[in-house]
């Protein structure tokens, strides 16, 4: 998060960047500014008021959602998908017929070409999920043992038929967008992947990338850009060619893709990532998938990465005591204090909700009163003198 203030003209403009969003606030004349600053302050914890809201429910939309579809899709079986949350759209196979699938619904992933699961809209209430159960490399005298997929927001999967020696959806084309609302550390576009417990490892083909997995994972995939490979629990691994990078819990690597979702450099070094995937994993035994999350204490941390050219490893440690934490730029133009004094009032707002918001309100409510009672009893005594 960056703040910053900026004079255009003879007025002042407040600028705060954070997680991608900027908020410009104009304050008035600058002469006037000391009158107008908690006006100004208030107007804009009254705009970061509205965003906590619209976060709030977000999450709430994730959190049904999840709940729902471990009640709905329990009796999913091998090789089959489930429509969990609405709104999800199926494409048969060539030679099917159209394939009927509201939500509870569930298919043969047989009969099955392409999932496409639609982005989040708060206005509607939807949120696209799907959850299969896929046998990957598991031996058939497990049937009670899946890999489950869990299909969410702007994604599309793609049987890929180019590789006829994999069971169905074992290996796939994967294409995540940006579209629909972003959940504040709550990814909502994505393939969260998770092995059975206690079972080997099962090996994957993603858009051309293999991963060799028993645990939980994340994988997000943007034409042109990357695919971001994310592990949650348990051991990962992404190979593109002979290039293999392992990824500890809680740790990213990203694969350049081309337009057309194919491989077009090595795996990167693994990195941090602050993001949350607890959420996403339903509860109760489908497909017997339940993979124990990552003990806090024991969750390591990349705190260095190599240069672009990847020249040596990333350097692994623990950082669980300083979870958490946020990085806070400021502009050098601004002043100090009051610079120091918005930024731990938007640390404050977007760590603790709507409560908080309403009570900043009134604190500055009654700052701009007293203000003006003594502003006005200055002047009287001026008039008097």
């Amino acid at each position: 998060m960056t703040f910053s203030q900026t004079l255009y003209g003879n007025k002042l403009y407040f600028i705060l960047h954070s997680n991608g969003e900027y908020h410009f606030l104009n304050c008035g004349h600058y002469v006037k500014f000391k009158h107008a600053f908690l006006l100004c302050l208030l107007v804009l914890l009254s705009n970061l008021g509205h965003d906590v809201k619209a976060q709030s429910e977000c999450t709430a939309v994730v959190r049904d959602a999840i709940a729902i579809i471990g009640q709905t899709c329990i009796a999913t079986g091998r090789n089959q998908v489930c429509h969990g949350y609405f709104r999800v759209e199926v494409k048969p196979t060539i030679g099917q017929p159209m394939i009927p699938f509201a939500v509870g619904d569930v298919a043969d992933l047989d009969a099955i070409s392409t999932l496409h699961t639609y982005p989040m809209n708060m206005a509607s209430g939807e949120w696209g999920v799907a959850l299969m159960q896929v046998q990957a490399n598991l031996p058939d005298v497990l049937p009670g043992q899946n890999v489950t997929f869990l299909l969410m927001g702007d994604t599309s999967v793609t049987e890929s038929f180019d590789a006829p020696r994999f069971t169905p959806m074992q290996a796939i084309r994967l294409e995540t967008g940006v579209a629909g609302v972003s959940c504040e550390g709550v990814p909502t576009n994505g393939l969260l992947i998770q092995t059975p417990r206690g079972a080997q490892e099962v090996k994957l083909l993603v858009n051309g990338v293999e991963i060799t997995m028993a645990g939980t994972a994340f994988v997000e995939a943007v034409p042109g850009e990357d695919m971001t490979v994310t592990s949650i629990a348990g051991n990962v691994s992404v190979s593109v060619g002979e290039d293999t990078q392992m990824i500890a819990p809680q740790a990213q690597v990203t694969i350049p893709m081309s337009p057309d979702l194919v491989p077009v450099g090595s795996p990167s070094f693994p990195v941090a990532t602050g993001t949350d995937y607890t959420m996403l994993i339903p509860s109760g035994d489908i497909g017997t998938t339940a993979v124990q999350s990552p003990v806090e204490d024991s969750v390591p941390e990349v705190i260095s990465t190599p240069t672009n050219d990847q020249a040596g490893p990333a350097v692994v440690t623990n950082t669980a005591s300083t979870s958490g934490s946020e990085t806070v730029e400021s502009d050098s133009s601004s002043s100090p204090a009051a610079d120091g004094v918005l930024v731990v009032l938007w640390q404050i707002i977007s760590g603790n909700g709507p409560v908080v918001v309403i009570v900043i309100v009134i604190v500055a409510l009654i700052l701009i009163v007293i203000y003006a009672l003594v502003r006005r009893l200055v002047e009287r005594l001026q008039d008097s003198v």
